[in-house]
């Protein structure tokens, strides 16, 4: 990995400098930044690197074009923008006055759900006609049992022209819990017509081909920094207890392809010491804001190519983070970096070279 660039820029108006969700742009009329402002629970467009407000995308939350609850969305196309209703859970689709085009009801009737999301770790991607959504987490976690496992489907989609919903058998491998009943989660992206699902709590990646419906590759990628994974056989006492497990073990991170370059980056965040007096405030930034953060450099059959682990607070991966051609966007907006600045966006941009 090679540092080629560091930017940093401003917006014309007020917005998290590390927002809920970011799209880099390339439009007719310039670039431009495509981001959730979590201030005024609001999707903006501002030029890059002017920071100027190009457009506001309401998001209703009464009326007959309310949104609410949602959980993220992604722009889909210059029009358009998918988001995800996680109760009841639905799909939705707004235009950029906030204005609901569609809204279709998502259900799994092998194993009921009660939640879907989005997020930056786990968009919703377009392939042709059907819109697929990830679905990582499971449902009555203390109250399943190992085979259990095989029956949350991890994948489904929405087909647009057929306005009907399939889900399919995507699982978490079958020994998943055979040491013990470890957290669900996983990122994923998208190379060509097939999507990478990288698990949080495992080393595997399998490969779901979009056109089959079926996982065509499964394999073990291990990083060296993450070897310890949260086992939770039971309900942590208190919220400050399940804090502390969730920063004293390692886990992965996003999945990120670069079609410029052809590879995936999966980031590691290896365990976290802390202070047994620091505040629950403190203990709740470390979870975000992880001193060390990793990146894992894949081909696209897994191999790894290479591994780099950056400074101490050099870096925020949590999703923050986007694709040019001149390389990864990685924020240095670290809360616990001296140079950490709430006004202004900073990028560190690094590029894998093969030698």
């Amino acid at each position: 990995m090679k540092v080629v660039d560091e930017i940093t820029f401003e917006t014309d108006s007020l917005v998290p400098i590390n927002p809920g969700h970011i799209q880099f742009l390339e439009t007719d009329s310039g670039p431009q930044i495509f981001l959730y402002n979590y201030f005024k629970k609001i999707y903006q467009f501002y030029s890059y690197p002017e920071g100027k407000l190009v457009k506001e995308v309401p998001l209703h939350m009464d009326g007959p074009n309310s949104v609410k609850p949602f959980s993220g969305g992604v722009l889909m196309a210059e029009d358009s923008i998918w988001l995800v209703n996680y109760a009841p859970q639905k799909i939705v689709l707004i235009n950029l006055e906030g204005e609901v085009q569609l809204r279709k009801p998502i259900h799994n009737e092998l194993f009921p759900i009660s939640h879907i999301g989005v997020s930056l770790e786990t968009p919703l991607y377009q392939i042709g006609n059907k819109v697929y959504g990830a679905q990582p987490l499971f449902m009555k976690y203390h109250d399943m049992d190992k085979a259990d496992i095989q029956k949350h489907q991890l994948v489904y989609s929405y087909d647009i022209s057929e306005d009907t919903v399939q889900w399919y058998d995507v699982f978490y491998r079958e020994d998943y819990w055979d040491k013990g009943k470890k957290g669900s989660g996983y990122s994923w992206a998208k190379r060509g017509d097939k999507i990478y699902i990288a698990a949080l709590y495992d080393h595997e990646i399998q490969i779901f081909d979009t056109k089959s419906g079926k996982v065509v590759h499964r394999k073990e990628v291990k990083s060296e920094t993450v070897n310890n994974f949260l086992y939770v056989e039971e309900l942590a006492p208190n919220p400050r207890a399940a804090l502390e497990d969730r920063i004293k073990y390692d886990q992965y991170g996003a999945l990120i392809y670069d079609p410029f370059r052809d590879v995936f980056y999966r980031v590691t965040t290896p365990a976290v010491e802390y202070d047994p007096e620091a505040s629950d405030e403190d203990l709740n930034h470390l979870n975000y804001y992880r001193p060390y953060t990793g990146i894992m450099v894949l081909d696209k059959d897994l191999n790894i190519l290479a591994e780099h682990t950056f400074d101490t607070f050099e870096v925020y991966v949590g999703r923050n983070f986007f694709v040019r051609e001149d390389g990864l966007y990685l924020s240095r907006n670290n809360l616990f970096h001296p140079d950490y600045d709430e006004g202004v966006f900073r990028y560190q941009v690094v590029r894998f070279e093969k030698e």
